[in-house]
């Protein structure tokens, strides 16, 4: 429910602006003071008295705007209330009058008068300059006044419209109690500590404390809250030196990383049952998400690492609330899933991972390996794609074969393992959609790990570290003959 914050009065000098429309020379403007603007006497105001000339109808305006006292209201502003009393006498028939609120020179919520007194009332929830929330800062960069119009269809038409009482009202949320949170406390000293977790005061008199914690609001506050928790997630992506950041909040959040922006984005609850996907979580994004097209037709070339990040608004406090990686992309319609693993699932790695087989242990290429890649790379251009099949004659080049277990790679970066090759035919595990005929491609030789191939074709055999002479007999399934 809201609650009355502040209430604004005029501080300083009226500047007004008046008008006689019609041009007949003989309306009068009724000058009021500061004092005189809340004083709460009707004897007061602002406003226009025009008695028409006999000949002409009237038409006349009057602006006027005040320097109000400085908005510092504490809690989260919700709308600002313009208020002011409207007296409107009609002398002669066929006058009128109206009043607005005026906000830096802009008219809102214009209403006709039609008794002697009327109070006039317009909650104004956002910023008409931007549209955005309210803040005190706002408020006081603004110059609050009103309109008032008195116009006759008569030419004996006589009347006057007067406006006295402005006042502004800030209305919002209070903020909730801040409790304590432990921090250094001076020996010696009396001390209040709230418990947070029984929500109970202890209450500590000349009591020497070695260490510990002065209490202000924070995460855990709010997090604890019955009542006042408004908690926002901000989604933040890396893909090498590229971030795609998202927050489930209707409004752009900035962070100490970045500006976060709105995005349809939800996520289910962390797993954590004793089972290998334990502490995984699952993000939807829209299909067409650009983090959801990395996945579209291949996983991704670089990693893609994920940090949620959790606050309450109004509450300057963030946390990291999951850390992991991407791990697979599934689409259903305009839907995508994103499969997420924690980072802690690198400690499930089995180490050492070597293991006791015929195949060669190292990465191809990589530093157990020892080959250097670049010797090994041709480069040429796509001759034919199509889906995974690419033709290419620099594949031609080399025996049937050469490519197998390799991999096709383009400029940004982004590969294929090649499965088959035969001729000018390379066939590749998954599509590449960047494939057209024409674009530059790097080819590099394959290895199906054996020491034989590691000999003969990459001269490597130092650095094998396979182990073909493993007894293929297992001396447990059968009698020794």
């Amino acid at each position: 429910m809201s609650t009355l914050l502040q209430t604004l009065r005029a501080a300083s000098g009226r500047v007004s602006t008046f008008n006689d429309n019609a041009g007949l020379g003989n309306a009068l403007e009724i000058a009021n003071t500061v004092a005189g603007t809340k004083d709460g006497s009707q004897a007061t105001y602002d406003g226009i008295n025009d008695a028409g000339d006999g000949f002409s109808s009237c038409d006349s305006d009057l602006r006027f705007e005040y320097t109000f006292d400085p908005a510092t209201a504490g809690g989260r502003i919700e709308f600002v209330r313009i208020i002011c009393r409207a007296k409107y006498t009609q002398l002669l028939a066929s006058i009128s009058g109206t009043i607005a609120g005026s906000i830096s020179g802009t008219d809102v919520a214009t209403q006709a008068l039609s008794t002697f007194v009327t109070d006039f009332q317009h909650d104004r929830t956002t910023d008409p300059a931007d549209g955005t929330p309210w803040t005190n800062a706002k408020i006081n960069g603004k110059v609050w006044g009103g309109f008032l119009h008195l116009v006759g269809n008569t030419a004996l038409g006589a009347g006057e419209v007067q406006c006295s009482e402005l006042t502004l009202e800030v209305w919002g949320t209070v903020d909730p109690p801040v409790p304590l949170k432990m921090g250094i406390v001076h020996p010696m000293r009396r001390i209040e500590i709230r418990n947070l977790r029984s929500r109970r005061e202890i209450d500590r008199t000349s009591t020497r404390v070695a260490s510990g914690f002065v209490m202000t609001a924070g995460y855990e506050t709010f997090e604890r809250s019955l009542a006042e928790g408004c908690p926002v997630e901000c989604y933040r992506f890396v893909s090498g030196a590229t971030e795609f950041r998202y927050t489930s909040a209707d409004e752009t959040i900035t962070l100490a990383t970045g500006a976060y922006a709105p995005e349809v984005v939800v996520r289910d609850s962390a797993d954590f049952s004793q089972e290998d996907t334990a502490g995984n979580i699952t993000v939807r994004l829209g299909r067409s998400n650009p983090v959801a097209l990395l996945g579209v037709s291949y996983v991704p070339p670089t990693p893609v690492f994920l940090t949620i990040y959790r606050k309450h608004r109004g509450d300057p406090e963030t946390i990291i609330h999951w850390q992991g990686r991407v791990v697979s992309w599934s689409f259903n319609g305009p839907e995508a899933t994103l499969t997420c693993a924690p980072i802690s699932q690198i400690f499930r790695r089995r180490v050492p991972a070597i293991a006791f087989e015929s195949q060669c242990n190292w990465h191809l290429y990589g530093p157990g390996c020892t080959v250097a890649k670049a010797s090994f790379k041709d480069s040429g251009t796509v001759s034919a794609v199509s889906g995974v099949n690419v033709n290419s004659a620099v594949a031609a080049t080399r025996a049937s074969g050469w490519f197998r277990n390799g991999w096709l790679e383009i400029a940004t970066g982004e590969r294929r393992f090649i499965v088959d090759h035969v001729g000018d035919l390379i066939v590749l595990m998954n599509k590449l959609p960047a494939l057209a005929v024409g674009t530059a491609i790097d080819l590099y030789a394959g290895c199906d790990r054996t020491e034989a191939v590691c000999s003969s074709k990459f001269s490597n055999l130092v650095n094998h570290l396979g182990f073909p002479r493993v007894p293929t007999r297992n001396p447990y399934g059968g009698a020794i003959s």
